[in-house]
């Protein structure tokens, strides 16, 4: 795990190196490049992939390189295989990894095992868009639930449905529902998903109560009244529906957070490679077409110098070291969750577990034996979020969805899944 004493010898490392060699030409390394692909780790369809793609479209043609940039989606592990991908690429400007500054500035606190140093293996290329967080809830949630304060009233009443979707383990937005349930004193179980939009399908499908993601993944479905986007966590309210109140309007200041997209290349990538990418990016962000389309996700164009890209995720890691710690997340690994695509939810462990064998469905256990994912010592410290959702008892899955059995409702009492 990075500690405070390595983050900042490391940060003020890049800023005087980012200080004294940006004025080199362009020219002395072989500018333009021909192509340049940007991996993005979470799935295609989500603002941050559609932030990736419509700002690589406006690299062609400029200093940085002659074509549009490509995107290779390398969803999983919460954006840690684009990472680690990076990590090993040529430093020399034909591959970047945009990503959201959780995966820089949270991941040092969690992962022991994290496979990259965030603060070592990458250099700050500049961000690109802003994206305030929500809270949104679906069918399962009655009408009558109109902000903040009446979901924590009906969680506390509801406890067998009272569930949240982020798109990865150790996300903000795992951590801003971790935070709420936290503070206002309820069992608010986690349930990770890989990227939004899978998340997104079962709150509107009725398989989740609710999800925290990027607000503009539910903006779609908010004006087609297929969800509910209760708040936002903006400074201020969003330009994108701004009839919603933001957290700190209802009383949540503590779970104000504005995450930024961020382009990375590899560390050793030339400094006026560097500043010829940041010039790329920080121009798409003033193309009509590009702000459209952010627009339409809810993303706000964020751009800035590889120096302010630093300098912000080195507060970012400041404040949620702390944070984190008072929730008490930490994983070793998230390999064998990320290997069955973080099984949440019945319906996802019933599609993952038996295309695997490893239930065997009966009228006494309709989802099988679930010691696989429950055993101590192999997926339940791995995915914790499974476990909690299981407790021990097939009985308890009736929290997430109703039994597939229809002869079989109410759910068997005692059915154990050890």
């Amino acid at each position: 795990m990075t500690n405070r004493r390595q983050f900042f010898q490391t940060a003020a490392g890049i800023a005087i190196l980012g200080s004294t060699t940006y004025g080199q030409a362009w020219a002395q390394s072989g500018l333009p490049i021909e192509q340049v692909k940007v991996l993005y780790g979470f799935p295609p369809g989500s603002a941050g992939d559609i932030c990736a793609r419509r700002v690589a479209e406006k690299f062609a043609g400029t200093p940085y390189t002659k074509n549009q940039g490509v995107i290779d989606s390398r969803p999983g592990a919460g954006g840690q295989i684009a990472l680690n991908l990076l990590k090993g690429a040529a430093a020399d400007g034909s591959i970047l990894a945009m990503t959201p500054f959780s995966a820089i500035s949270l991941y040092p606190h969690i992962f022991k095992k994290l496979q990259y140093k965030p603060f070592e293996d990458f250099t700050p290329v500049g961000t690109s868009s802003m994206i305030h967080h929500g809270l949104a809830v679906g069918p399962i949630v009655p009408v009558s639930v109109k902000n903040v304060r009446d979901f924590v009233a009906w969680a506390k009443a509801n406890p067998a449905q009272s569930s949240y979707g982020s798109p990865a383990a150790g996300s903000t937005p795992h951590f801003i529902g971790a935070l709420l349930g936290l503070n206002q004193n309820f069992e608010f179980k986690h349930v990770p998903y890989r990227g939004s939009v899978p998340g997104v399908t079962d709150v509107v499908g009725g398989q989740i109560a609710c999800m925290f993601t990027p607000h503009g993944d539910f903006i779609a479905n908010h004006k087609a009244g297929k969800m509910r986007i209760l708040a936002t966590s903006g400074k201020t309210r969003s330009p994108f529906v701004p009839d919603v109140p933001t957290f700190a309007e209802q009383g949540f200041p503590e779970l104000t957070v504005e995450e930024w997209f961020g382009f990375y290349a590899p560390a050793k990538t030339p400094a006026n490679v560097i500043q010829a990418a940041n010039a790329a990016v920080n121009a798409a962000l003033n193309d009509k077409g590009v702000l459209d389309a952010f627009t339409v996700v809810g993303l706000i164009p964020f751009g800035g110098s590889p120096a302010d890209q630093l300098k912000s995720s080195q507060l970012e890691f400041e404040r949620w070291g702390p944070l984190i710690k008072q929730i008490g997340f930490s994983v070793d690994s998230i390999t064998a969750a990320d290997s069955f695509e973080h099984l949440v939810g019945a319906r996802t462990i019933r599609t993952h577990a038996r295309r695997l064998r490893w239930l065997a469905p009966s009228a006494a256990t309709p989802y099988g034996n679930l010691a696989p994912f429950t055993r101590p010592g192999r997926f339940s410290r791995a995915h914790p979020a499974l476990v909690a959702s299981c407790n021990g008892n097939v009985n308890s899955l009736a929290k997430h969805a109703p039994c597939p059995n229809p002869a079989l409702r109410p759910w068997p009492t005692g059915q154990s899944c050890q």
